[in-house]
């Protein structure tokens, strides 16, 4: 097998990290880089099934109150797009960033044949492939196509366990769930003993000396997972929070990645997800606050990449698996149903509403009928954005659309 700094990776690389705790082991082999202005993607994952009708809500048509007559937002509440749609009142905070053309709703998305489960309809959303199961996701596929092996951050993940859409086949990314545990670790029965085992496997390292090109890629690396290990707490602990986040997990992870944006860390992806969404019941209360906790934590992530002058190659996108059901159930929730819109932000696209809202007299089967196929997302992304070719990802041409 060639031996790559990504093979090393890949076979555990156990010798050069023999005194780190093995659940990190992928998580400390980064060495942030030059970001050279790299534009980055954020992707927002919505988990359970975002109610998007309340979340755009078409107030302008009647029969969104007839479906709706307990959960439905009153029209006196309702944020104001047009005189046929608006926000929810829990998006102030995107509203104004739509006003300042730094929002694009892209209404109507979905895919052909629905899925109605969790899981199914996640990994299509993950892979792009609708018609398949994939052993890849269509960022992992991206990674794969334009990484290189000197970068061994290609791509972050801030949830406990890897979403599929970051599954690639040539490299690893890595997982940073709790920032704060990203260190050098030392036995719990010598903890006094930590700066005597670090300048140990400094010394191991340092004076190694071979002239085996394999053994020096090892040194070598064994070197770099140390040191990333005392800049990525160094980076976030000098990190200046230029603005006021909302206090909570969310938000937090919001701030690492401003941080490592603005430190010029190398990776081109980052990913995060917000739980709470599958409302079948007390959906009025529930969501409300989910969004609002959505918009307030971006819209300071925001503010935040403003004020660090980095917001003009950072975008967001925000998506859940699958929307809701038109028609309110007994329970004053909502159940799992297919169209939904999907929300860009970013100081360089073009804010504005694209697609057609879903017509709530023409159903499928009491679902809505999706407009736009979410695969010309990600072409419009992967083509324009990330500089990369969305044919070789997805496996064919979508539709290009004109927000960025």
């Amino acid at each position: 097998m060639k031996i790559s700094r990504r093979n090393i990776l890949k076979a555990g690389l156990g010798l050069s990290v023999a005194l780190l705790d093995s659940t990190q082991l992928l998580n400390v082999l980064a060495k942030p880089q030059a970001n050279k202005t790299k534009n980055v993607l954020l992707v927002i994952q919505l988990l359970g099934g975002n109610d998007g009708l309340n979340t755009i809500i078409p107030y302008g048509d009647g029969k969104y109150y007839d479906l709706r007559p307990r959960i439905g937002i009153r029209q006196n509440e309702v944020i104001q797009i047009n005189n046929q749609i608006g926000f929810h009142p829990s998006l102030e905070k995107f509203a104004k960033l739509y006003q300042d053309k730094q929002l694009a709703i892209i209404q109507g998305v979905g895919y052909p044949n629905p899925n109605l489960s969790h899981f199914r309809s996640l990994e299509i959303w993950q892979t792009a492939y609708p018609n398949s199961i994939a052993s890849t996701g269509w960022l992992g596929r991206y990674i794969d196509e334009t990484a290189s092996d000197d970068n061994l951050f290609p791509g972050i993940n801030l949830d406990l366990a890897l979403p599929k859409s970051l599954s690639a086949n040539k490299i690893i990314v890595p997982s940073i769930a709790n920032f704060p545990d990203f260190k050098f670790n030392v036995d719990s029965h010598f903890q006094n003993d930590e700066q005597s085992q670090i300048q140990a496997f400094k010394s191991i390292y340092k004076n190694f000396r071979t002239k085996n090109s394999d053994l020096n890629l090892i040194k070598h690396t064994g070197i770099g997972a140390l040191e990333s290990t005392f800049k990525i707490p160094d980076m976030v602990a000098n990190y200046k929070i230029l603005t006021t986040y909302p206090n909570n997990e969310f938000a937090n992870k919001l701030k690492y990645i401003a941080c490592l944006i603005a430190n010029n860390c190398e990776s081109s992806i980052y990913n995060l997800s917000l739980s709470g969404f599958d409302t079948h019941a007390n959906q009025a209360y529930q969501q409300a606050n989910l969004l609002k906790n959505l918009s307030d934590s971006l819209y300071a992530f925001h503010q935040d990449l403003e004020a660090h002058k980095v917001s003009d190659n950072v975008m967001t996108l925000i998506f859940s698996e699958f929307g809701r059901r038109p028609s309110q159930n007994d329970g004053q929730g909502t159940d799992h149903g297919t169209s939904q819109p999907v929300l860009i932000i970013g100081s360089k696209i073009k804010g504005n509403l694209y697609g057609q809202y879903p017509s709530l007299s023409s159903l499928d089967s009491g679902n809505l009928k999706h407009d736009l196929d979410f695969r010309s997302i990600y072409a419009t992304i992967l083509d324009k954005w990330l500089n990369a070719d969305s044919q070789a990802v997805l496996g064919r041409n979508y539709e290009i659309l004109p927000f960025v």
